[in-house]
């Protein structure tokens, strides 16, 4: 105070300008009340800057709060202060020294303390008696949440792992045995929940990319088991010969395996659709088969296949199934192309 006028450094006044901007479009301020909320939120961001213990640049902790209160916080300060925020800084002061290093590590922190509250939101109605969760209590229950996945997941890893077969492929064997231990062994799930750490190499049939996090894993491991119970009823002698008819060099190459042996399944059940002898060409007669049909029309003969398929040998597993279907449909193209270029044989092993 000088002359009975307040006085506020540059720094304060920047800071405050910062804020404003921040907050300027949130759907939750209004005229009436905008003044009050300003200094409200002004005086939260004060306080979570002292309990970040500056580990916090003003626009990370800015971007943190703007992004809870217009969400979460359905523009309520209070709620912003204390869950949000106090989740938020009891996470920094609990392991942000070891994230500081590295520049974007506090927007990645910021990111893994929203996944796990937004893991435990999704499941507060059914475990809370449908009261509505704070944020900590969210976060605490997310993180939970989280590693008991992690520990399903690696649960049914290891019952896979036993009984896995990478019939020779490099890749496969690369990416089941010594990429995804490595997954379970750095995967930190209170401050980094949401990444999956690996990349995959060996592909699956169906895609991953609606799923983030553990959930990517556990849907992985899945579709791998899946395609081992698939090629397991087969001896693994026959599953190797075809392979190396397909591609001499497939022990490395890095397409996926199942999908080889599945197609050189389903073509030798096309060709009974059509005349083949002992002095036929096998491929003559597949080639006069599928120029018969639509790409449309294989599909659902293809699928049809798949079915009567997996109920003659698996019971009429449904998961198999529909996994082992997701193939048809790159199939029936690839048959139709082969077919009107003359060059089936690198489409399917007959």
């Amino acid at each position: 105070m000088l002359n009975g006028l307040l006085y506020i450094s540059k720094k304060s006044t920047a800071r405050i300008l910062r804020l404003i901007f921040r907050f300027c479009d949130s759907p939750y301020l209004f005229q009436e009340t905008y003044v009050e909320n300003i200094i409200r939120l002004q005086e939260i961001f004060y306080l979570f800057k002292n309990e970040c213990m500056d580990n916090l640049t003003d626009d990370e902790l800015l971007e943190f709060m703007k992004e809870q209160f217009d969400t979460v916080c359905f523009g309520d300060p209070d709620y912003l202060k204390g869950t949000c925020l106090a989740v938020f800084a009891e996470a920094i002061r609990s392991g942000y020294r070891d994230y500081c290093k590295k520049e974007g590590r506090a927007e990645h922190l910021m990111q893994a303390v929203l996944y796990c509250i937004e893991e435990g939101c999704r499941q507060s109605a059914a475990l809370a008696g449908g009261r509505k969760l704070s944020a900590k209590e969210s976060y605490q229950r997310g993180y939970e949440l989280v590693k008991e996945k992690a520990r399903l997941c690696l649960k049914q890893y290891n019952e896979m792992l036993s009984g896995f077969c990478s019939y020779g492929n490099e890749n496969y064997y690369d990416t089941v045995c010594k990429a995804l231990p490595g997954f379970f062994r750095t995967y930190d799930g209170r401050f980094a929940p949401q990444e999956t750490i690996i990349t995959m190499d060996y592909p699956v049939l169906l895609p991953l990319h609606q799923l983030t996090e553990i959930d990517v894993i556990e849907r992985y491991i899945s579709y791998i088991q899946l395609e081992q119970v698939f090629l397991g009823a087969f001896e693994e002698e026959k599953v190797c010969r075809v392979l190396g008819m397909f591609q001499k060099n497939y022990r490395r190459q890095f397409y996926n395996i199942c999908s080889v042996f599945l197609r050189h399944l389903l073509g030798t059940i096309l060709l009974r659709f059509g005349k083949c002898g002992k002095t036929e060409d096998r491929y003559t007669v597949l080639r006069e088969i599928v120029q018969g049909y639509s790409k449309e029309e294989l599909k659902g003969i293809l699928n049809q296949a798949v079915d009567a398929l997996v109920c003659k040998m698996w019971e009429g597993q449904q998961e198999l199934a529909e996994y082992l279907k997701a193939d048809t449909e790159e199939y029936s193209a690839a048959l139709v192309r082969a077919a009107e270029n003359d060059c089936l044989p690198a489409v399917v092993v007959l």
